[in-house]
Formats: structure tokens, sequence, C-alpha cells
């Protein structure tokens, strides 16, 4: 049972890392593009901060990375940082929706780290003994 929910949770681990590389690389590379997509004027100021959001991404994308290294050795440690992610992109994705009425965060940040809640749970449950990494078990 544990292959059937582990693949998922890799799948879904691979996938966050690279969209979060891709948005870092936009942040960072195209910043008048990507402040355009978002809706926002393009001067010093946004330039200034969406340079920091850039080096933010940048640090999620390498904790992702971890998160997936770990997962693939079976280290327990990298259960434990895929929960953090999962928090950390579903409480992003609803404060994005319910602040300033974001759909697109509310699907890919809420709904990624739904998904990586749930199959993350069901792969620790799963496996042989089932692994106590949770923030909450």
């Amino acid at each position: 049972m544990t292959k059937s929910w582990r693949k998922p949770l890799l799948i879904t681990l691979s996938f966050s890392l690279i969209y979060e590389i891709a948005f870092a690389g936009a942040v960072l590379l195209a910043p008048d593009w990507a402040l355009q997509q978002s809706g926002l004027p393009v001067n010093q100021e946004t330039l200034f901060l969406g340079f920091g959001l850039g080096w933010c991404l940048v640090a999620i994308a390498l904790f992702c990375a971890l998160a997936l290294k770990l997962v693939l050795e079976n280290d327990t440690n990298g259960y434990l940082l895929t929960d953090i992610l999962g928090y950390w992109w579903v409480v992003v994705g609803l404060a994005m929706y319910f602040k300033w009425g974001r759909m697109d965060n509310l699907i890919m940040d809420a709904l990624k780290g739904a998904v990586l809640l749930v199959c993350n749970y069901k792969a620790r449950k799963g496996a042989n003994p089932p692994f106590k990494t949770g923030l909450f078990d």
C-alpha cells in the first residue's frame, strides 16, 4: 500500500519543485513580465519587492528539493518537511484568496498543499511500520 501513495507523493513533490523553480526564475529573470502578469505596476518599489520574493521562492524550491530527496531515500525527515510545505502552501493559497481574491493562488497553492498533505499522510500510514512523523501524529 505504501508504494501506491508514495508514487503520487513523489509526483506532487516533483511538480511543486518544477513550479517553484519556474516561478522563481520568472520573477528573478523577467521581473517586468512577472509584475505585469500579477497586475502590478512596474516601478522601483515593486521591482525591489519582486526581487525579494524571487529569492524567497528559491528558498522554498530548495526546501522542496530537500523534501523530495529525503522522501526518495525514505528518510522520515522528508515526510515531516513535506507536511510543513503542505501546510505552508495551504495557508498561503487561502490567505491570498481571502485577502486579494486570487483564485489562481487558491488553486495552485492551496490545492497543491492539500494534495501533498493527503498523499503524505497516506504514504506514512501505509508504511510498515507506520511513520509517526507528521506534525499532528
